[in-house]
């Protein structure tokens, strides 16, 4: 049986009591970036098809957010 896994990397800012998720971005392994069809097929947006490791991902957040 072949399942289907998916992984985020979110930020989270936390203070107090309630924690608020501020971004959410899937995680895509190297067997989803190496196949251009498969990108094309699930829709992933151009500039999300590059290679990144789930730090970078996390890295790229916190400077979109600040």
């Amino acid at each position: 049986k072949t399942a289907n896994c998916q992984t985020m990397v979110s930020l989270t800012l936390a203070r107090g009591e309630v924690p608020v998720m501020v971004a959410l971005r899937l995680f895509l392994p190297d067997s989803w970036t190496s196949d251009v069809s498969r990108l094309k097929r699930a829709r992933v947006p151009v500039e999300h098809r590059t290679p990144r490791s789930k730090p970078e991902i996390a890295l790229a957040e916190i400077d979109r957010t600040m």
